[in-house]
């Protein structure tokens, strides 16, 4: 497993920024209400899958030259300079938002499919990972998609070190701990689950998600003084080995170029 995504240093501070903003259309997205009565699976291209990705993806490679006006050298100039040059691999990470939505959302997949969906998303984030600088702003997002991806494998010996790297890299970075906390509580661990949850809020005290989810667990957070704003969800996607990664809609994410 790479660990070479190592903290970004201050001069990132207005991408870790411009990445924050994105998360608000990637980690929370999927959840809601465009997420609602899917049956099947979603082609990677089609209107449904692309209103539960970041929207960066419809200008990544691949993507531009099969999603109608995405082939816009503007936009895909400004996501270059927004995301840096791992801009240019981040169709894998779209891809595997899909398979991971697909496997998370459709309703009429056997518990083989699924875990071959999650799978496939888990390579397609390794492919972004090996080929990520140190510095790439949306390391923790995608540790942190991985980490969940494992975890609902009942991977946990592989989710935990994504979890704890995504935290070293960005400590104020809400998802991973959550993501660490719904591990140990699928797992039966409550106490564990608090534990990591407390962790989160210690860094980020005015995190409404890891409020809920403590109150969840039975015991409400201690109250600060500071106002309680809504949080800013981390860099990047949406709502990250089993079986092959080829589609039930017939694409063939191992044929595609890099």
């Amino acid at each position: 497993m790479n660990t070479t995504i190592r903290q970004a240093p201050a001069r990132s501070t207005a991408r870790w920024i411009l990445a924050a903003a994105l998360a608000a259309g990637s980690t929370i997205g999927a959840s809601g209400a465009a997420a609602q009565g899917i049956s099947r699976e979603m082609s990677f291209y089609s209107p449904q899958a692309l209103s539960l990705l970041p929207p960066y993806c419809r200008y990544t490679q691949i993507f531009r030259d099969e999603v109608p006006g995405a082939n816009d050298p503007a936009r895909i100039k400004y996501w270059y300079g927004v995301l840096g040059g791992e801009f240019h691999h981040l169709h894998h990470y779209c891809w595997a938002l899909t398979h991971a939505n697909n496997a998370t959302f459709a309703s009429k997949l056997t518990t083989a499919r699924r875990k071959a969906l999650y799978g496939a998303a888990i390579r397609e984030v390794n492919y972004v990972i090996r080929n990520s600088s140190p510095r790439f702003v949306l390391a923790p997002e995608i540790l942190t998609k991985r980490g969940e991806w494992h975890a609902r494998l009942d991977a946990n010996a592989s989710a935990i070190p994504d979890f704890a790297k995504a935290i070293e890299l960005k400590p104020d970075y809400w998802p991973a701990y959550a993501g660490m906390s719904d591990m140990y509580q699928r797992a039966g661990d409550t106490a564990r689950a608090r534990e990591w949850l407390e962790k989160g809020l210690a860094q980020v005290p005015d995190s409404r998600a890891l409020r809920q989810k403590l109150a969840e667990l039975g015991r409400a957070p201690r109250a600060t003084a500071r106002p309680e704003k809504a949080d800013a969800p981390a860099p990047g996607g949406k709502p990250d080995g089993a079986a092959g990664e080829a589609s039930s809609t017939g694409e063939q994410p191992a044929a595609r170029p890099n």
